[in-house]
């Protein structure tokens, strides 16, 4: 029957995806989480670089990019964003491996996963939407014989516009509360802001991240759906009519993602800079209570337990910000930490689309 073997493939994407989400998460989260600590310990909060507020840092777990409180990452006194155990040993001293092997051996496995279990609650939802949609996409435009060199093209930043649009209003009333310490249940935080913004409101934010996102999701899967064209010449030259095993399939697909995921990420660092600099635009007041956090999400104000020196708050565009790098920097300052973005988004990328691909498969063949 064509509708049960339909529900049948979308319970497997589904399935590939949520296990994917937790595989790329569970391999990435360590190095993030060294990052987030390396940079908290040498570098004064106010400065530090992809610190939102005294009150919170942005982990990105290969899914996103999530704004958690400090209380969540046990490493962190929430009061002033330092390091309260046993500090990371220097990057350049002993690497991230090391730095690594030293928490772990330190402070045991749990400090290295500090904070994951937020960034999973909004990051597999959003996943799953991205492929799911990715996949009907493309499968409508093929069979409208729209299929051509531009379909993943299209088919990619439909998917993430949409996997986006789909989780935006969650991943905000999220971030809200992760921006201080008091906060309104979930249905309360979202009836306030239509209150108050309309629905409108709920999408604040979202386009620094469709800026970065959507370009990104256009190159990566024309790249992956290249490398998938040039395996099957491969085959096709070498007469191979057999199926590929689970291992092999895997192989390629890790390598189809790393390769992907590399030139995506090239590609698109500069936007990445932007969005960066745009969440840093923080800007206190003269308040012994009161932050304002001006970034990609909007600006609001959050509660802290010490003074604020006296500054107005600033909300400069995406175009204010690169004629300012271009300025103070030139052009290279548009490629900043594009190795080490390069280092943690192959794997990501290569973990998931191999754990995806490979998932269905032995799902479907069982």
């Amino acid at each position: 029957n064509q509708s049960i073997m339909k529900q049948e493939e979308t319970k497997a994407k589904i399935i590939s995806g949520a296990v994917g989400s937790f595989l790329t998460a569970f391999a990435v989260h360590p190095l993030e989480v060294v990052k987030v600590r390396t940079q908290a310990q040498r570098t004064p909060v106010s400065a530090a670089v992809r610190f939102c507020s005294p009150e919170c840092v942005i982990l990105n777990n290969g899914l996103g990019d999530f704004l958690l409180p400090k209380s969540s990452l046990n490493c962190m006194d929430p009061t002033c964003g330092t390091n309260k155990t046993v500090k990371v040993p220097r990057g350049t001293q002993r690497g991230i491996f090391g730095s690594l092997r030293h928490i772990f051996f330190k402070e045991g496995v749990g400090s290295l996963y500090a904070g994951l279990g937020p960034t999973l609650t909004m990051g597999v939802p959003n996943t799953i939407i991205y492929f799911l949609t990715y996949d009907e996409l493309s499968r409508k435009m093929s069979q409208r014989n729209l299929d051509s060199q531009w379909t993943p093209a299209v088919a990619g930043a439909a998917a993430r516009s949409i996997a986006s649009l789909s989780t935006a209003p969650l991943e905000l009333v999220r971030t809200i509360q992760a921006s201080r310490p008091q906060s309104n249940g979930m249905l309360s935080e979202f009836q306030m802001i239509v209150k108050q913004e309309g629905v409108v409101g709920l999408y604040r934010g979202l386009a620094p991240s469709l800026m970065r996102d959507v370009p990104f999701s256009s190159i990566y899967w024309m790249s992956i759906e290249y490398c998938r064209n040039k395996w099957l010449d491969h085959d096709s030259n070498r007469h191979r009519v057999d199926r590929l095993s689970a291992v092999e399939h895997a192989g390629r697909a890790l390598f189809n993602g790393t390769v992907s995921g590399l030139i995506a990420a090239a590609c698109t660092t500069p936007l990445d800079v932007i969005k960066t600099n745009q969440q840093l635009q923080v800007e206190v007041v003269a308040s012994p209570t009161t932050v304002l956090l001006s970034s990609a999400e909007g600006t609001r104000s959050m509660h802290t337990a010490a003074a604020t020196p006296t500054a107005k708050p600033t909300n400069f565009s995406s175009l204010d910000i690169a004629k300012r790098i271009l300025a103070e920097e030139g052009i290279q300052g548009f490629w900043r930490g594009n190795v080490a973005r390069m280092t943690k988004v192959a794997p990501a990328c290569a973990c998931m689309i191999a754990s995806y691909e490979v998932g269905q498969k032995l799902y479907l063949t069982e």
